[in-house]
C-alpha cells in the first residue's frame, strides 16, 4: 500500500510550505465520497450554472408542446382531453429522462470514487491536494471557478461554460467544526460563489 500523506499534513514548518491559509493552516479532510455527496454536489450545479435551470425549463417546455400537439396531429381539435392526457405525459416522460441522466451521471463519478477510495484532500492559499489509494492529484484554485455549499458539502465546479466537472468535498470529512468555517473562507477567498 502506497503512503498517501501529502507533505502537507502534520508540522507548521509543512503547513507553510504548503502556503498555508491565513486563518491557521491548511484545512485537512478525511473522507469517502458517497452517493450522497454526489447527489447532493448536482443538485447545486443549477445554483452555479446559468444555463442549467433554463435547460431543464425549456426542456419541460418542449415537451409540453410536442405533448400537446400530438393528439392535435393525430384526432383533430376535437378532442382537447386527449391533448391534457398527452401533455401530462410528455412532461412526467421528460422529468423521468432529466432523472435518469442526472442518476447516470451521479453513478458514474461515484464508481470513480469508490475505486479510488478514502480521500485525504487538504486545501491552503494554493490549491488543494488529493490523495487517495490509487491517485495524488493537486490543482491549483484557477482550475475551479464557483462553487456552491450545501448543508453536507462544499461542491467546486470548473471554470469553463459548461461547468460539466465538479468535485464534491464533503463537511463531514473536517476534524472539527470550525474547519468548516475555515474551509468556507479559503473558498470564498479564491473562487465565487454559487
Amino acid at each position: 500500500m502506497t503512503d498517501t500523506t501529502p507533505v502537507t499534513a502534520g508540522t507548521a514548518q509543512a503547513a507553510e510550505q504548503a502556503g498555508g491559509t491565513a486563518s491557521g493552516g491548511p484545512v485537512e479532510l478525511h473522507y469517502r465520497t458517497t452517493i450522497k455527496h454526489c447527489r447532493e454536489a448536482l443538485s447545486l450545479r443549477p445554483k452555479v450554472v446559468r444555463g442549467a435551470r433554463a435547460l431543464q425549463v425549456c426542456v419541460l417546455l418542449l415537451a409540453m408542446a410536442a405533448g400537446g400537439a400530438l393528439p392535435v396531429a393525430l384526432f383533430g381539435r376535437d378532442q382537447p382531453v386527449w391533448g391534457v392526457f398527452w401533455a401530462a405525459l410528455a412532461v412526467v416522460t421528460a422529468l423521468m429522462g432529466l432523472s435518469l441522466i442526472q442518476n447516470h451521471y451521479i453513478r458514474q463519478y461515484q464508481r470513480i470514487a469508490e475505486h479510488q477510495g478514502p480521500v485525504h484532500a487538504v486545501a491552503d492559499d494554493e490549491g488543494i491536494r488529493f490523495s487517495a489509494e490509487k491517485i495524488v492529484s493537486w490543482t491549483k484554485w484557477s482550475m475551479y471557478g464557483r462553487y456552491a455549499e450545501g448543508p453536507n458539502v462544499f461542491a467546486l465546479f470548473t471554470g469553463d461554460k459548461s461547468t460539466a466537472s465538479f468535485f464534491a468535498l464533503p463537511k463531514a470529512g473536517v476534524a472539527a467544526p470550525q474547519d468548516v468555517d475555515r474551509l468556507r473562507e479559503l473558498l470564498d477567498r479564491h473562487l465565487r460563489r454559487g
